[in-house]
């Protein structure tokens, strides 16, 4: 059972602020100030997020800590695994598992035909698509987002129990 929000799909669902990521722009994602972190809020998100100025700043100061080092991993994502995501996907479309796709249609890092992209790449797939919500899903739909989750999860807990069950049997054997 697997769960994805909002992942990287191709290049037909990317949106101008991945462009930009691939360009070597990172502030949309990985703010340095507090306004390029309100921006990114605000991009990211549909509903108005009216933070106290103390949590920002402190939020930022959190991530600022590993900011060099999100930068490398990111760079290192868009560099080497990127290209070859293809590839990934070929793995995906053999699996055969339950799996849950959250997304917002308001997305601003991909679109939201990237929800339909691993729907019909995942066999299994369970797709959710919130209305009036962004890339922070747990921000502009909290409460419906968990319930997905935890739906998802009630829903198929039996099924990883079973295929469980069986592995254990196969190696009882």
């Amino acid at each position: 059972m697997i769960c994805l929000l909002a992942p990287v799909a191709n290049e037909e669902c990317e949106t101008d602020l991945i462009r930009e990521l691939r360009k070597g722009v990172y502030s949309a994602l990985l703010p340095e100030t507090p306004e390029q972190l309100r921006q990114m809020i605000s991009t990211l998100t549909v509903k108005r997020i009216n933070m106290p100025k103390p949590f920002l700043n402190g939020f930022l100061n959190l991530r600022l800590r590993l900011l060099n080092e999100h930068k490398k991993v990111l760079a290192s994502l868009l560099e080497h695994d990127y290209p070859h995501i293809e590839t990934n996907y070929l793995k995906l479309r053999q699996l055969d598992r339950p799996a849950l796709i959250l997304w917002g249609r308001q997305d601003q890092v991909y679109a939201f035909s990237g929800a339909e992209f691993f729907c019909n790449l995942l066999p299994k797939a369970e797709c959710v698509l919130f209305d009036d919500c962004g890339h922070f899903m747990a921000l502009d739909k909290p409460e419906e987002t968990a319930n997905s989750i935890l739906s998802f999860f009630d829903k198929h807990a039996n099924y990883q129990v079973k295929f469980m069950s069986l592995t254990n049997i196969r190696l009882m054997d």
